[in-house]
């Protein structure tokens, strides 16, 4: 920049870069004074950036060296690979393996920090369902403070529980809690829950848990709880767990708990575990 005359420098401006080419920014008064290739403008149009003469040579060749180095890398990897290749089953196995590896090492520590005991899992539903010091992962992981188990046992004629209770007492959690601890455990995760635990393995589960009205489809909070429980009627059976929230809620009282002992008589009539 030292070079240039003083009327075509812009007032600290230093050497840039546009387009991969290194440039200087002059008034545009001055560009032809400096000569070279423009490479853009300021937003103003007041700047210009020209590649100045002497740096187009030596652009030139860093150029075709970065080319050489391209050419060079591309025919290195180009021969490892060819090396390589007799040995792919054999690196592919060795990778698979340390994904496996990875995963327990991962699904062991989480289960020793929950202070998790591996549940009895049964493929025989008629034994009921057992959870002995169950709590929700999630309230495990916010580190709030110390969470309070629970004991849940359903026996083999035992298929529907009704949960009540004021409201902010926990029921929601509950369930949650519920669906989360048999998910983790047929997904080979140690759930956090105590010794005596005894899941069986559910074909399905089906939740029902929270306010879904949407605007965009024109449901409300009762018909956005309605159209669920129509697909949960449809799709269970006796190898499902159905979760459900406040069943009935968001119409008339008497109506919504007509129509919860009707849901509740069909999904226990099908032997669903809810």
């Amino acid at each position: 920049m030292g070079g240039l005359p003083e009327r075509v420098v812009v007032p600290d401006a230093s050497v840039t870069i546009r387009d991969g080419r290194y440039v200087v920014p002059v008034r545009r008064e001055g560009k032809g004074t400096v000569g070279g290739i423009v490479h853009g403008e300021s937003q103003t149009g007041a700047t210009v950036y020209v590649e100045p003469p002497v740096a187009i040579e030596l652009m030139n060749q860093l150029r075709d060296l970065e080319g050489e180095e391209a050419r060079e890398v591309h025919r290195i990897l180009r021969e490892l690979t060819a090396e390589l290749a007799p040995q792919a089953d054999a690196i592919r196995g060795a990778f698979d393996a340390l994904v496996d590896f990875d995963t327990l090492s991962a699904r062991a520590r989480t289960a020793a920090a929950w202070d998790a005991v591996v549940p009895e899992i049964t493929d025989d539903d008629t034994r009921g369902l057992c959870i002995r010091e169950g709590r929700h992962p999630l309230l495990i992981e916010s580190g709030a403070g110390p969470v309070v188990p629970f004991d849940l046992e359903l026996l083999p004629d035992e298929r529907a529980l009704v949960v009540s209770g004021p409201n902010t007492g926990g029921k929601s959690v509950l369930l949650k809690a519920v669906g989360l601890i048999a998910s983790l455990a047929q997904s080979g995760v140690v759930p956090p829950v105590g010794a005596g635990t005894r899941l069986p393995v559910f074909a399905s589960v089906f939740a029902d848990i929270g306010d879904e009205q949407s605007i965009a489809r024109n449901l409300s909070t009762f018909s956005a709880h309605l159209a669920n429980l129509s697909d949960i009627v449809a799709g269970a059976d006796a190898h499902s767990l159905v979760l459900v929230d406040e069943m009935g809620t968001g119409t008339d009282p008497a109506e919504g708990a007509a129509l919860a002992r009707a849901v509740l008589e069909e999904l226990v009539r099908r032997g669903a575990t809810m």
